[in-house]
C-alpha cells in the first residue's frame, strides 16, 4: 500500500510546488511598456502598423461588447460606454399599436439603447 501512496503523494507535492511558484511569480500589474504613451510612441515610429492595429482593436471591441453567439438574441454582452457587465434587457409591448420594443440599459453608467423589434 505504501508503494502506491508514496509516489502519488510525492507527485501531488511536486505539482502543488510548481503551481504555487508560478502563481506567485506572475506579474499582477500592467507592464510599463503597455502604457498609452509607450504605445503611441511605438505607433508613431511604425506608422505602417497603425491600420493593422486599428483593425485588431475594432475586432476586439466588437467581440467584447457584442454577443457574437448566434443563438443569443441580446446584442450586448457588456456596456459599450463603460465596459461593465451590468446591462439590463427589457421588452415592452404596446398593445394599442401592437408593437414590441426592446430596451438595453446599463445599471452602472445609465447608457441606454433600444428600439422596435
Amino acid at each position: 500500500m505504501l508503494e502506491i501512496m508514496l509516489p502519488l503523494l510525492v507527485g501531488a507535492l511536486i505539482s502543488w510546488a510548481v503551481s504555487w511558484y508560478f502563481y506567485n511569480k506572475q506579474d499582477r500589474e500592467t507592464p510599463k511598456w503597455l502604457s498609452v504613451k509607450n504605445i503611441t510612441t511605438i505607433l508613431k515610429q511604425h506608422p505602417e502598423d497603425i491600420d493593422w492595429t486599428a483593425v485588431q482593436i475594432l475586432k476586439l471591441y466588437k467581440n467584447k461588447i457584442h454577443n457574437i453567439d448566434e443563438s443569443d438574441t441580446v446584442p450586448y454582452g457588456v456596456c459599450p460606454e463603460c465596459g461593465e457587465n451590468a446591462i439590463k434587457h427589457s421588452i415592452y409591448i404596446d398593445d394599442e399599436r401592437d408593437d414590441i420594443y426592446e430596451q438595453h440599459t446599463c445599471q452602472k453608467c445609465g447608457w441606454a439603447s433600444g428600439g422596435q423589434i
